[in-house]
């Protein structure tokens, strides 16, 4: 309501007359509203603190406001329990604005508020818990803007919403539970635009939101668990955008989006873990600010339309990112920069599966200080190397060659002293050293430079004579090493053997031929090496 006085001419009943009316109960009071169905009750102001019975309880029980406007605007309810049990309002505007409830349950327990616009904007409850479990609400706007929970359990389970706007925007909760379990919400907007949840456990079990959009835009929440177990979206969009979660688990275990967006954009994510298994929606865009999870579960997740999970490169906190057995009907963009091997086994896709944003970090034993307790923690986990595969034959069914011979590095490596022999282990190992699987170009170059390098001071230090002089005699090991480097080149045989000549007078001993073999051979390999590596960069 706008103001507390009324508009126009009307009867009201206020003041001291709906005070001496009130204390005479619910059946006197009843039976005066069936004479004056349409009278405008204000309790606008009135401090209710000497009011209580004996046990504490303020009772409004069962109490017919009849069909006219109510309001309780700025009303002091004191201490004790306030009792609106089964209480029924028809009127057009209800308003409980700005009043203040003290220590003691607030029961609104199957109160009816028919069609009415409904507000508690800025209310104060400093109470034990505060109930609305099983209440009704039609087509009118519900308001608790700005409204004070303090410490109190908040409950709505059972509530069923109407398909007017419901707004929890900027309102504040405390430490005590906050329960939606099976509320159903009507067609319309529900907002929690800013609203702060303390330490408290936030529970939407069951809930069912029918063609409604759901907004938690900037909405913070604390170290409690966040549960949507089971909810039902039956149209509209849900918006986590810019939202604080804390590190309480996150859970949307078997939750229904029959149409529109589920978007995490600019969220922020404690030390929680995020859990999506066997959701079902049209479009998911999970693409976080920032990001500390322990872990993203998503086994059985169906994505009908689109799917991006762009995370920040904070996501490194990630122990396991579980996208086992998920389905994707439309494309799968996935990209970030991570310290795990994201589970991606048994997954289907109908369309583009974009992992060219992905960067995964396996982690060695040359990286632990224990190479045994790496050892056993690799053993432990064969499933890595059957994770990493699967990237990779995803990626090769996108024609993306960079991103399969990064996957395909990895299942090496992880396979690397577990699954392969010793043998094939340590080639694995020097394949992996020497040119990183055929993805660098550098690194073969730089060892044929070594070598190269090497043979040169080799061949000058075991030249037959030095009446050459020492630059001559570089001069011709530089054009020796070169040749023997370069062997398949034509003029790489006559220029060995005129080298050679000058150099050992044609009678190189054992070990300059040892030296030539060595060099020949290995200049082979890493010409083969630089040869692989412009191939796979290159690649069309």
């Amino acid at each position: 309501m706008s103001n507390d006085s009324p508009q126009g001419k009307r009867n009201i009943l206020e003041g001291d007359s709906a005070l001496k009316l009130w204390r005479k109960g619910a059946e006197a009071w009843n039976a005066w509203i069936n004479n004056n169905p349409d009278w405008y009750i204000n309790f606008s102001d009135i401090d209710f603190s000497d009011e209580h019975d004996k046990d504490g309880m303020l009772s409004f029980a069962a109490y017919d406001f009849g069909e006219g406007d109510v309001s309780f605007a700025r009303t002091n309810f004191g201490e004790g329990d306030v009792i609106f049990f089964k209480a029924k309002f028809k009127g057009k505007e209800i308003s409980f604005r700005e009043a203040n409830f003290g220590k003691g349950q607030v029961n609104f327990l199957g109160t009816e508020f028919g069609n009415s616009n409904v507000s508690f904007f800025h209310t104060t409850f400093r109470s034990d818990d505060v109930s609305f479990l099983g209440c009704s609400f039609g087509t009118g706007a519900i308001d608790f803007h700005g409204t004070e929970f303090g410490n109190s359990g908040v409950t709505f389970a059972g509530v069923k919403f109407g398909a007017g706007y419901v707004n929890f925007n900027e309102a504040i909760f405390g430490n005590g539970d906050v329960n939606f379990t099976n509320a159903i919400f009507g067609e319309g907007e529900v907002q929690f635009i800013d609203t702060t949840f303390g330490n408290c456990d936030v529970y939407f079990d069951g809930a069912r939101f029918e063609q409604c959009n759901l907004d938690f835009n900037g909405a913070k929440f604390g170290d409690g668990f966040l549960n949507f177990n089971g909810a039902t979206f039956d149209g509209g969009w849900v918006d986590f955008s810019e939202t604080d979660f804390g590190t309480g688990l996150i859970n949307f275990t078997k939750s229904q989006f029959s149409e529109g967006d589920l978007i995490f954009t600019k969220a922020r994510f404690g030390d929680g873990a995020l859990v999506f298994n066997r959701v079902t929606a049209p479009v998911l865009f999970f693409n976080p600010e920032t990001f500390q999870s322990s872990r993203i579960e998503a086994q059985g997740l169906t994505i009908t339309k689109l799917a991006i999970f762009a995370l920040p490169e904070c996501a490194n906190t990630l122990t396991s990112f579980d996208l086992f057995g998920s389905s994707f009907d439309g494309p799968l963009f996935l990209t970030g920069k991570l310290n795990i091997i994201p589970d991606l086994r048994a997954t289907r896709s109908s369309n583009q599966v974009e992992l060219s944003g992905l960067e995964i970090k396996l982690h060695r034993a040359s990286q632990k200080k224990n190479f045994l307790r790496c050892f056993s923690a690799i053993s432990k986990d064969r499933k890595i190397s059957e994770r990493l595969r699967r990237l990779k034959e995803i990626a090769e069914s996108n024609k993306d060659h960079q991103a399969a011979l990064r996957f395909a590095a990895d299942e090496n490596r992880a396979r690397r002293w577990t699954e392969t022999s010793w043998l094939g282990s340590g080639l694995d190992l020097a394949f992996s050293g020497f040119c990183n699987y055929g993805q660098s170009i550098l690194r073969p170059f730089l060892w044929l430079g070594f070598f190269f390098a090497l043979g040169v001071i080799l061949y000058f230090s075991l030249a037959a004579e030095k009446c050459l002089g020492w630059l001559t005699t570089l001069k011709q090991s530089t054009l020796l090493s070169i040749s023997n480097s370069l062997a398949f080149l034509p003029q790489s045989r006559d220029l060995r053997t005129a080298t050679l000549d000058r150099l050992y007078s044609g009678d190189a001993d054992f070990w300059v031929d040892a030296i030539m073999i060595g060099q020949g051979a290995l200049s082979f390999i890493f010409l083969f090496l630089i040869g692989l590596g412009l191939r796979n960069r290159f690649r069309l």
